[in-house]
């Protein structure tokens, strides 16, 4: 879900596709979380082998 309220369907987002993303640990009640707080799509030259591109 956004920072407005509104639901991102993330995997359609990305799959195909390269993202430069920036997470953001955060601790509550023991447990940690990660967040995504940043994604900009990469740039063409930047391309990068994924390790398993049957997803």
């Amino acid at each position: 879900m956004l920072s407005d309220g509104k639901e991102v369907d993330i995997e359609a987002l990305l799959i195909g596709t390269q993202w430069l993303l920036t997470i953001e640990h955060n601790d509550s009640g023991g447990k940690t979380y990660a967040n995504i707080s940043a994604a900009m799509k990469a740039p063409p030259e930047q391309h990068l082998k994924a390790w398993d591109e049957g997803f």
